[in-house]
């Protein structure tokens, strides 16, 4: 089996310092080369299959010629679709009336955290559609 290089990108010190102890322990574990560890402000490398793990990191593998743009754009536009319904679900959920009053201020606050992340998601996604179609 042909082991390719990976790349996390992580937004965020905490993430990478994560990401960072765990590095050595996911290279052996998975089917890659290499993980290296980019920062926001670094260039994302080409022909490269993007996983959107959350809003905090991206996962890079490089594909090296092998890259199907058509076959990567459909598996971001069903992740895409998937945050979509969580994000559209818990709008409703938000919205319904009687959830200010009822709700514990915890879980509102809690539920607008998901909410952003979920915006968050999706802008990273469409970042990573757009690299594919360039």
């Amino acid at each position: 089996m042909n082991r390719r290089p990976a790349f996390a990108l992580c937004r965020g010190e905490d993430i990478a310092a994560t990401v960072q102890c765990y590095q050595s322990l996911v290279v052996s574990l998975s089917s890659v080369s290499s993980l290296k560890i980019l920062a926001e402000s670094d260039e994302t490398p080409p022909d490269c299959s993007t996983a959107v793990v959350n809003k905090d990191l991206s996962v890079y593998l490089q594909l090296q010629g092998a890259l199907n743009a058509e076959v990567e754009l459909e598996k971001l536009r069903k992740k895409r679709d998937e945050i979509q319904k969580l994000q559209h679900a818990l709008s409703q959920k938000m919205e319904a009336s009687g959830y200010r009053e009822k709700a514990p201020p915890s879980v509102q606050e809690e539920d607008m955290r998901k909410l952003t992340a979920f915006f968050e998601q999706l802008r990273v996604i469409g970042e990573a559609e757009k690299k594919l179609d360039a």
